[in-house]
This record gives structure tokens, sequence and C-alpha cells, in this order.
């Protein structure tokens, strides 16, 4: 039987697949192992530099206030999601 974020993840609405993402992404460039409200300030910053509210040169301070550890159970296995 998968894991159960294996089995949730394909089922996951394309908002919770970025915040995922960008949770995976933090704790594998970063170190920094986010909650995914915590991932979801990635998410939104990104959004902003494309529409050009930001420039990449901006100075920006992204707050993560929460542990990934409280949400074991959904982050198991950030391998299944997509790029």
């Amino acid at each position: 039987m998968r894991p159960r974020a294996a089995r949730l993840i394909p089922r996951c609405a394309p908002r919770q697949q970025r915040r995922l993402s960008a949770l995976c992404e933090w704790a594998s460039t970063e170190g920094i192992f986010a909650a995914p409200e915590g991932a979801a300030c990635l998410v939104a910053y990104r959004q902003l530099v494309a529409s050009g509210f930001l420039t990449p040169s901006d100075r920006v301070v992204l707050f993560n206030t929460g542990s990934g550890l409280k949400y074991l159970d959904v982050i198991q296995d950030c391998s299944n999601l997509p790029s």
C-alpha cells in the first residue's frame, strides 16, 4: 500500500500541489522544514514576481512560523510531487 501522502497528492488541487512543492524545495535546498502555510509565502512570492509586482532584485522577507513536523501525516514523500 502506498503512503497516505502518495495517495493524496495526485488528488490535491493545483494550489496545494504548489504549496507542497515549495515546502519540499525549501527542505531540500535551504534545510527549512516549513509548515504548508509557511510554504505558501514562497508560492505567493513567485506569483508576485511573475506578475511584475515584485522584481527578482527586490529584497523580500518570507516568514515561516510553523513546522512541517506538525504535518508528517500529510507530508511523507515529496518525490511524488510533479515538478
